[in-house]
């Protein structure tokens, strides 16, 4: 076995080859097996259809036929149907070969990557699921990495400070919406967390990116990494 088909086997992509001028196509058995084809039957440009997902926009016909006229090549992402009627996602890169401006064949890979779109899927879900939660409860959350002193921030947060969404919170941004005194404590709480490896509660006065006062109780947990603090994190709530 080829090392090339070694790693067709691990990673179960597929190859394919369509002979625009013949009108004839090539597909690998890892193709055949990621649409549940029968191997022994012969696949021609025209089944192609039957293969597109119910839930396809169209952009991979139109990324087909961006490529045959310009010659583009591509990698995308887009729902399909098995043979057997199961809807799956694939990955599916293509080249196109052209002589004389003309595009004479095409050759690209499938890859089957349901899991990783269902995956994908479900982590959106449990985000708008803790957003809907965030919003219900009035309990913000916020995240600072350590390594890239970068901050984020979920919606609620956003929503308690009353800033917009070009807003990007960052340790110097934030700095306008400490009241006097206030950026003190929220730093002694951080510094507290990090030295005990334990949560560490304050409250203190923020002025809104709208100018009211309002009063904040701030929660932060540090993880630990080699004994160094990588990431901050914690609710905010009013």
């Amino acid at each position: 076995m080829s090392l090339d088909q070694e790693i067709r086997n691990l990673t179960g992509i597929g190859t394919w080859e369509w002979d625009i001028e013949k009108q004839s196509m090539v597909w690998s058995p890892e193709a055949y097996a990621i649409f549940e084809i029968d191997p022994e039957s012969p696949i021609a440009p025209s089944d192609m259809p039957r293969l597109r997902g119910g839930a396809s926009n169209g952009d991979e016909t139109e990324t087909l036929r961006e490529a045959l006229r310009s010659g583009t090549p591509w990698t995308i992402v887009h729902p399909a149907l098995t043979a057997r009627g199961r809807g799956i996602w694939i990955r599916s890169t293509g080249r196109v070969e052209r002589v004389d401006g003309r595009s004479v064949r095409i050759h690209g890979l499938f890859q089957d990557v349901t899991d990783e779109q269902d995956a994908k899927a479900d982590l959106e879900h449990s985000r708008r699921l803790l957003e809907e939660l965030s919003a219900l409860s009035g309990i913000g959350g916020w995240e600072r990495d350590s390594v890239s002193d970068s901050v984020r921030w979920s919606r609620e947060t956003r929503r308690i400070y009353e800033v917009d969404d070009a807003f990007e919170p960052s340790p110097e941004s934030m700095g306008a919406l400490f009241a006097p005194g206030a950026q003190e404590i929220h730093d002694a709480s951080i510094q507290r967390a990090t030295s005990s490896g334990s949560l560490s509660e304050c409250e203190f006065d923020s002025i809104t990116a709208k100018g009211r006062t309002i009063r904040v109780r701030s929660t932060c947990r540090v993880e630990q990494r080699a004994g160094h603090g990588t990431r901050m994190s914690g609710p905010h709530r009013m």
